[in-house]
């Protein structure tokens, strides 16, 4: 476990311009890729439970509280499934809205991959990037990512045949403010 954060006063979970903010989101989904790896939540629950002992704002503890509930239910999910393979598991989490946490679990595939299928994992991992931003209110920096990821998904669409409603997710990228489509999978 890292050392505890220091805490100032925070009015909403803002993990780019507030450190608290910026650490619980971290270390929370630093925490859930070995738990969705080992199908427990015990890695997340130790951190969250660190963070219930110091004083932190309640945007951050509502923050927590609401991952919680969300990787317990993507969890529920793999485990009724039997969901194992990560690019499978990477449509649960997404159609969770946890696209902070796809990024990290596209990242270590996208780590491990060449050639183009680096690069649609690429252009998949800029995509959550995207709704990330939209639902903290980036807009500038949502729509200025948009269009690299397009490119890369257009361009390489055939290296994520897991996902079967790929435009979709194109279309969403295209419309500026769009909402994340839910993500079909084989």
């Amino acid at each position: 476990m890292t050392s505890p954060v220091s805490m100032p006063t925070v009015q909403h979970f803002d993990p780019f311009n507030d450190r608290t903010s910026r650490d619980i989101r971290n270390r929370l989904s630093e925490a859930f890729v070995p738990a969705l790896g080992q199908l427990d939540l015990e890695p997340v629950r130790k951190e969250a439970d660190a963070f219930k002992n110091l004083s932190i704002p309640n945007a951050c503890m509502d923050y927590i509280q609401d991952r919680v509930r969300r990787y317990d239910e993507v969890l529920n999910r793999a485990t009724a499934g039997q969901i194992k393979d990560p690019k499978h598991q990477v449509i649960l989490i997404w159609n969770e809205g946890l696209f902070f946490e796809c990024h990290e679990i596209l990242e270590t595939l996208w780590l491990k991959s060449e050639g183009d299928q680096r690069k649609a994992l690429q252009g998949l991992i800029q995509a959550a990037g995207v709704f990330v931003h939209r639902e903290l209110g980036r807009a500038n920096a949502a729509e200025k990512l948009s269009p690299r990821a397009v490119h890369l998904l257009e361009s390489h669409r055939e290296q994520l045949s897991f996902i079967t409603n790929i435009e979709d997710l194109l279309a969403a990228l295209k419309k500026e403010g769009a909402d994340a489509p839910e993500l079909k999978g084989q």
